[in-house]
């Protein structure tokens, strides 16, 4: 595990709903509508700022690839908190190593951090990923040896 200092969500906003989406979120976090309207335009991201808490909060906008639909619609729903608990989408240990390892193959293959973190979800949901969708999108994503090097190290 790692101490992350920042919340990262994938989310899928259609182009006229970022006035909606900006409206609100404004009253609790930093939101520039020029800066949303951009990232749902390009596809990219995005950040907030919480001002309760000054926590930043990076919206990604989810792509248009297969894959993108695909851990879209894996994600499992998980409950947060005590007090006022709250349901919340997150992505599957499968696709995070999955991205993990295709932004650790974009960045040259050099990120400790991103390596450290896919042997960290491996090391922790050991017999729980589900190997039958990991092999093949790995295939399609042309991260096959990046796969099979983790599985042989961790």
């Amino acid at each position: 595990p790692r101490q992350t200092h920042d919340v990262d969500l994938v989310v899928d906003v259609p182009p006229a709903l970022v006035q909606r989406l900006v409206s609100d979120l404004e009253d609790e976090f930093y939101v520039d509508e020029r800066a949303v309207a951009r990232a749902v335009r390009d596809r990219t991201s995005v950040n907030l700022v919480h001002l309760g808490t000054g926590v930043k909060v990076d919206l990604f906008i989810k792509g248009t690839s297969e894959f993108d639909d695909s851990e879209f619609a894996r994600r499992v729903l998980l409950r947060f908190g005590d007090d006022q608990p709250r349901d919340v989408y997150v992505k599957s240990a499968e696709d995070t190593v999955l991205r993990k390892l295709l932004w650790f193959r974009l960045g040259g293959g050099t990120s400790d951090r991103q390596w450290s973190d896919v042997c960290g979800i491996v090391g922790v949901q050991a017999g729980n990923l589900d190997a039958a969708y990991l092999a093949p999108w790995a295939d399609r994503l042309g991260i096959r040896d990046l796969l099979d090097r983790l599985m042989g190290e961790v």
